[in-house]
């Protein structure tokens, strides 16, 4: 575990640099377990463990076991948030950043735990290349079939196309060849399903 410092804030989107995959402003950085680096590249989550939560309790007395993880390669304006959120940002394949709150922060914090929603990607691409649909493993012909069949949300304009939402996960940081050769498969996969889409006028869209 490491603490970083504050640094700026963002007003809007949240709180990471889209370029450096860093969380801006103070955060608690965490270790992934090989479970749990399975867990956030096919769901979007993190089921902390005992120890993780040792550090997080006194710090956020109230703090679920699990919470939504945010990848740091998709950052957009959000209209709406619940006061004081803390998130969880996807920095690195093998680690993730707790947002620290100011103590100027008034009242309660806000917490996701991602349990009761909708997984909002239709496909994540995991660090090593693997594609995962709703927390299952699949594969490129099924992630095919899944841009393929995409219907449009209901009340949708008839002009508007279908969208597919995938979500790219941070990159390795070293040149270590099996680590370039993986974020380059990750990225080659994402590339071939956007190209994919654009043949049916399907968008394939990125998102956290």
């Amino acid at each position: 575990m490491c603490l970083l410092p504050f640094g700026g804030l963002r007003a809007d989107g949240f709180p990471f640099d889209l370029r450096t995959h860093e969380v801006r402003g103070a955060n608690l950085r965490l270790p992934l377990t090989e479970a749990q680096q399975i867990e956030v590249a096919s769901a979007g989550r993190i089921t902390f463990t005992n120890e993780q939560l040792a550090w997080l309790h006194p710090i956020y007395p109230k703090i679920p076991p699990k919470l939504r993880v945010i990848a740091s390669t998709h950052n957009d304006g959000l209209d709406d948030r619940a006061p004081n959120p803390v998130d969880c940002i996807w920095t690195t394949p093998t680690e993730v950043g707790i947002t620290l709150r100011k103590k100027l922060d008034k009242g309660d914090y806000s917490y996701d735990s991602g349990e009761y929603a909708a997984d909002a990607a239709d496909i994540r691409i995991s660090p090593t290349g693997l594609l995962y649909h709703h927390g299952q493993e699949i594969s490129i012909t099924k992630a095919y079939e899944i841009v393929r069949t995409a219907k449009k949300p209901d009340g949708a304009p008839s002009a508007e196309s279908p969208i597919v939402r995938i979500t790219q996960p941070p990159p390795f940081r070293s040149s270590d060849e099996d680590e370039v050769a993986n974020n380059k498969k990750a990225a080659d996969l994402f590339t071939a399903l956007v190209k994919y889409g654009e043949s049916l006028k399907i968008a394939v869209h990125p998102i956290w």
